[in-house]
């Protein structure tokens, strides 16, 4: 009895260790990043000044290497001062894939990733390696709830086949994706949330080249899309028509470094084929965006920068009876923003970055309706400031 309890309790104490020996011979890595910012707004005709401190974002990351060629990832993503009990912010699994590298122009990632699409999609929340408080208004997720970010690029893929390969003395890189449709349960009534409620499938990829001093790339993506039926589903009007329309995402950018100046910049355009007409109003949801900053590095670690943000946002909208019109009404909607911008980053530590940004951020809202145009114009300061940091 002793000696069979004995061998149990060596066995306990051993196979855990032999285990561990033999299929976790990589540790997994604990890392992460945040960022924390000051912002500070003025001058608005819609909104009082107003400033708050808030923890703008942060990621804890998970990954082990499984063998030479086979990784696993976990990016946990927190933004705007995330509570669940005070129902601020956002909290997602942002990335959790497996990855496999076959060679150098062969590799394969599945699970749930950021697709690549210009070159700031997949790198746009390590904000420890970006020097802007404020991303280019397409990519910046703390904005979430008020742009439409999930249509300027995709968020979120499953399958994707990616490499480089050299020509010349340049590289030419590729990826190719599939992931969901847009058309995801959020509704417990109607079934299992977070689950694609179509037969379709969102196709996108990027070819693009390094060459010396010069990067660049084109990007595309293919979906099909309710959105525009749910947005009409409120009026009078057959959503049928306008379910499952296409939708196609079309960008370029361009990176150009030349000794310690550098620019960066990328064009985006969504264009929804919907062809529907309700009382002489052509429903129109597209979306252009593009930006450029242009970049100084004086001195190690002292990044400063100016650039230009443009986005125009379309859409149907209601004008209710407390604007220019009598009763509610039904219109064509636009909103445009022209954001110069200029900004500072200075690394005191290797894993510490101070920052700083203004912009002037110029807004244009246009309601047209049979009964006239509503148009309204704003233009306000925005100042933020802060640090990210590596965990």
């Amino acid at each position: 009895m002793f000696r069979a309890f004995s061998i149990a309790l060596i066995l306990t104490i051993l196979l855990p260790g032999l285990a561990s020996a033999q299929f976790d011979e990589k540790p997994v890595k604990v890392f992460g990043y945040f960022q924390v910012s000051f912002q500070q707004y003025d001058s608005s005709q819609f909104f009082s000044n107003s400033n708050s401190f808030a923890l703008q974002q942060l990621d804890i990351c998970l990954q082990r290497d499984l063998d030479p060629n086979l990784r696993a990832f976990v990016n946990l993503e927190f933004i705007n001062n995330y509570s669940s009990s005070h129902h601020w912010g956002g909290f997602e699994v942002s990335e959790a894939w497996l990855s496999y590298r076959y060679s150098r122009a062969i590799n394969l990632k599945a699970g749930l990733l950021l697709p690549r699409f210009n070159f700031m999609n997949d790198i746009k929340n390590k904000t420890a390696l970006l020097p802007y408080m404020i991303r280019p208004i397409a990519y910046e997720s703390s904005f979430n709830e008020i742009i439409r970010l999930e249509e300027y690029v995709p968020q979120r893929a499953y399958i994707e086949l990616y490499g480089n390969q050299r020509v010349g003395s340049g590289t030419v890189n590729y990826s190719a994706y599939v992931g969901n449709s847009p058309n995801i349960n959020a509704d417990p009534f109607y079934g299992q949330t977070g689950i694609d409620t179509t037969d379709t499938f969102l196709i996108g990829g990027r070819l693009g080249f390094d060459f010396e001093l010069i990067s660049g790339g084109f990007s595309t993506t293919y979906d099909r899309t309710n959105r525009v039926a749910e947005a009409v589903q409120v009026f009078d009007i057959k959503p049928q028509p306008l379910r499952e329309i296409p939708r196609m995402r079309l960008g370029a950018d361009l990176r150009v470094q030349a000794g310690p100046f550098a620019l960066e910049s990328e064009w985006i355009d969504v264009n929804y084929d919907e062809d529907y007409d309700y009382e002489n109003l052509e429903f129109d949801f597209d979306l252009q965006f593009y930006y450029y900053t242009l970049f100084i590095e004086p001195t190690y670690g002292l990044k400063l920068y100016n650039g230009y943000w443009y986005s125009k946002e379309k859409a149907i909208d209601i004008a209710g009876p407390d604007a220019q019109f009598a009763t509610p009404i039904l219109g064509d909607f636009a909103l445009e923003l022209r954001i110069p911008t200029a900004g500072l980053a200075y690394s005191i530590r290797d894993k510490v970055t101070l920052k700083a940004q203004y912009a002037r951020v110029r807004e244009k809202v246009e309601l047209v309706t049979d009964s006239g145009t509503l148009k309204l114009d704003d233009e306000f300061n925005y100042i933020a400031l802060g640090f990210s940091a590596f965990l």
